[in-house]
């Protein structure tokens, strides 16, 4: 799956999975997994009762609905053809809107593409003007690709680290990659707030949700919303895919 693919598959999740997250919210982290495991099955009676007393049997059947939805514009983003997307999902995702969000992240698959290619012109052709005046020299952009080198080896390393379940390694990486990012920074820090460590309880936490959601996806999570407890049970990753 392609930058395009999943940017997409993200925006239409947040559309269509906002009321189900704020409900997963609610759980600790082994009943989450029970609960996408019944919702797997379509199988309320294998939620425990203590879940049943916070999911009612009509609430899991909407959750069920909304998974249904999404993984169908899963399949149209796939195809690109929005006439998949289900008359449920079209009220709030619009073909203007769907249309709108292949162009823009195709144009981010292509700004992508150029860093990994180490192709300036590229780059150039494909960033708009507010991208542009970020990185406007060939030096900023050799810098950008260096940047995106060295954050695929972290994340390589990341990976690993959770399949073996390595706990000292994944704090050790993520120390390295904030010293990596941190000296990508500009020098001037008169408008960027301080940046407060994570303890190792917080560490833990995300670990903990990393190694579950590899354990169900085969890949580690891609963007900065995946980890970290905030609105609507949003959660925070390592933003390996940033551009």
């Amino acid at each position: 799956m392609n930058t395009l693919q999943k940017s997409l598959i993200i925006a239409a999740g947040a559309v269509l999975w906002g009321s189900v997250m704020g409900t997963m919210y609610a759980f600790p982290s082994a009943e989450k997994t029970e609960v996408r495991s019944a919702i797997e099955a379509s199988d309320y009676s294998l939620l425990s009762d203590e879940s049943q007393t916070k999911i009612s049997e009509e609430k899991f059947e909407q959750m069920i609905e909304r998974k249904a939805t999404h993984q169908a514009v899963r399949d149209a983003i796939d195809a690109g053809d929005y006439s998949l997307v289900p008359t449920a999902a079209q009220e709030k995702i619009s073909e203007e809107k769907f249309n709108e969000m292949l162009e823009r992240n195709a144009q981010k698959d292509a700004v992508q593409s150029a860093i990994e290619a180490g192709d300036y012109e590229a780059f150039k052709n494909a960033a708009g003007d507010k991208k542009l005046e970020k990185v406007s020299t060939e030096e900023e952009f050799n810098a950008l690709v260096e940047r995106k080198q060295t954050l695929d080896v972290l994340k390589e390393k990341m990976e690993v680290a959770v399949q073996n379940n390595d706990f000292a390694s994944f704090q050790s990486i993520i120390s390295e990659k904030q010293e990596t990012m941190e000296s990508f920074r500009s020098d001037d820090r008169s408008n960027k707030k301080v940046r407060t460590e994570p303890t190792t309880e917080q560490l833990q936490e995300r670990f903990d949700s990393a190694v579950q959601y590899y354990a169900e996806n085969g890949e580690l999570p891609q963007k900065r919303n995946k980890w970290k407890k905030g609105k609507r049970g949003q959660n925070q990753g390592f933003g390996w895919n940033r551009k």
